[in-house]
């Protein structure tokens, strides 16, 4: 898991992603389709740290229903608080935040849903 992950970030320029001071200040946005999709989510997560960011979300598909878990802070400490890895299902999307806008909230947290909360974005 960690190699293959490492190899895929490896092959993304970084250099595209900084800023004019050269510090990483973009959110990070991961999906997985597969077995352990949230697990792989956390761990794509924590690969994208060094940019910078206030809070974290995951969204998980089980059974046809959106399961959703966001928390400011970081990863780490979201991972052990709502336990993010045991979130069901094969197919995953996450995201970390680095507020450009509105305040750092829950609320604010990615990912977010519609009204009915049947379509999760990141």
């Amino acid at each position: 898991m960690k190699n293959l992950l490492g190899d895929l970030f490896k092959q993304i320029n970084c250099n595209y992603f900084l800023n004019f001071e050269g510090v990483f200040n973009m959110c990070g946005i991961i999906g997985v389709i597969g077995n352990d999709a949230p697990k792989l989510v956390v761990h794509g997560l924590k690969m994208l740290e060094y940019r910078g960011y206030d809070s974290s979300g995951i969204c998980g598909v089980h059974n046809g229903v959106l399961v959703i878990k966001k928390e400011i802070g970081k990863i780490g400490d979201i991972d052990k608080k709502l336990n993010l890895r045991e979130i069901p299902g094969d197919i995953a999307i996450g995201h970390n935040r680095w507020a450009t806008h509105w305040g750092v909230t829950k609320e604010n947290s990615h990912p977010h849903t519609d009204c009915s909360e049947s379509i999760a974005v990141v």
